[in-house]
């Protein structure tokens, strides 16, 4: 029986031997190892998957491998918790998740962490977030509406010619009164009377010259 084991793990170790190194990777479930085990369930015992350069968060359906006795996927750049299906795993003796500085959160209750095959000298949980709380992202910032552009104000109307009104002398009052009003308009728009009294006096001159 154990020289049966050995020969799986040494099915294994050659399927990971002829990985190319850069397809390694990846997201844990696109490793040819872990498809491997998939594949033989009740075979396979052991899968290491460390420092193959692995992103993502490590599976829930990792836990449908229920033969599985060690797990290794440390020294990596995993992120997220571990997922609680792990402790569903009867056989799941060790495991190893050292140096994933993007893990966090609580380990699964009867999940034991280890060193690997004499890796994560400095602790279980070294180089990992592990037993702190998960972060969750920052949404991102709102972009601030520009206000729209005021309206351009309003063009200005007169209701009645700014042109002075002649009086007659038959009504004293009402021609007080004009008079008052056009003073009025002369301070209101002295550029405007400048340039009447210009042009008065322009007719004025050709008048004299017909």
């Amino acid at each position: 029986m154990r020289q049966k084991g050995m020969m799986k793990m040494l099915a294994l170790g050659l399927v990971l031997m002829s990985t190319p190194i850069a397809s390694l990777a990846g997201r844990v479930e696109q490793q040819q190892a872990y498809q491997a085990c998939a594949a033989d369930v009740s075979g396979c015992t052991e899968l290491y998957l460390g420092s193959a350069s692995l992103t993502g968060t490590v599976p829930t359906e990792i836990a449908l491998l229920t033969s599985l006795t060690r797990m290794a996927v440390d020294d990596n750049q995993l992120t997220g918790s571990l997922p609680t299906e792990l402790a569903l795993m009867p056989g799941l003796a060790d495991m190893s998740v050292c140096d994933n500085a993007g893990l966090c959160g609580d380990v699964p209750a009867g999940v034991n962490l280890y060193s690997f095959y004499g890796y994560c000298a400095a602790g279980p949980t070294s180089g990992t977030l592990l037993g702190s709380p998960c972060q969750s992202p920052s949404p991102p910032p709102t972009a601030i509406p520009s206000p729209p552009p005021s309206p351009p104000p309003p063009a200005l109307r007169m209701s009645t010619p700014l042109m002075a009104t002649p009086t007659t002398g038959e009504h004293p009052l009402r021609d007080n009164w004009f008079r008052k009003r056009d003073l009025a308009r002369q301070k209101a728009f002295p550029q405007y009377y400048s340039w009447l009294r210009k042009q008065a006096k322009k007719r004025a001159a050709r008048n004299i010259g017909n």
